[in-house]
């Protein structure tokens, strides 16, 4: 289940947190880092996408289709760092990523069989936050953040006309989503490095409703959802 993933996710992120702040050397590093109001860096990530379903039985035009279930697939992505510094504790942060990600609906037949529909999201994001800090503690701050992502996904199957297109789970290609999470700066000699754990929830359906589609028929509206565990490097 997607909960317990995210349990894990949370632990090892603690975890890192622990072995990265006693690991940390005696005396300030960068001292006047936090004085500059712009920063840039990079970000890579790793991901756990899924979707979170709504399903209206009453809509179920396909009484061969007894359950659909999201599962989790792993991904990765790589972005772009702009960063605002506006006010003592408060950033502006702005994340252009390329991400790569998976996404499967598990079915079961009332035969007892089991059918996997998959989808491939290559997508641009355009993640907007605000970060929260802490006072910094020597080289080390915790920090939150909140916000939205618009994301486009280009290998979106949402044009499809084939005889085998009514056979697939259609999107939307793009989709608007919140954000939010933590994390950790922690002030390296040369540059900031950052352990964050952010979820990612779309609001916006994107899935194509049109009853000819079978394995869409039995679905109301399908909601992207995505675990990301990112290094920042500033």
């Amino acid at each position: 289940m997607l909960h317990i993933f995210s349990r894990k996710i949370v632990l090892i992120f603690l975890i890192s947190i622990s072995g990265f702040a006693l690991a940390q050397p005696i005396g300030t590093n960068l001292p006047n880092y936090d004085k500059m109001w712009l920063h840039f860096g990079i970000t890579i990530n790793s991901n756990v996408s899924s979707y979170k379903i709504h399903r209206d039985l009453s809509l179920n035009t396909d009484d061969s289709i007894m359950l659909v279930n999201p599962t989790r697939m792993p991904g990765f992505g790589v972005g772009i760092i702009s960063n605002i510094a506006f006010w003592n504790h408060f950033d502006l942060r702005f994340i252009p990523t390329l991400s790569i990600a998976n996404r499967r609906l598990a079915y079961l037949m009332v035969t007892g069989q089991r059918q996997n529909k998959d989808a491939e999201f290559i997508s641009v994001e355009f993640p907007l936050h605000l970060k929260v800090k802490t006072q910094r503690m020597d080289n080390f701050r915790m920090y939150l953040i909140g916000g939205g992502t618009f994301s486009y996904n280009m290998m979106s199957n949402f044009n499809a006309t084939d005889d085998k297109s009514r056979y697939m789970v259609i999107t939307k290609p793009g989709f608007w989503g919140l954000e939010y999470g933590l994390g950790t700066d922690f002030y390296m000699e040369m540059f900031k490095f950052s352990l964050e754990v952010k979820l990612t929830e779309g609001v916006t359906n994107i899935l194509k409703q049109d009853q000819t589609l079978r394995y869409a028929s039995v679905i109301d509206k399908l909601f992207p959802k995505t675990i990301l565990f990112s290094l920042h490097f500033e």
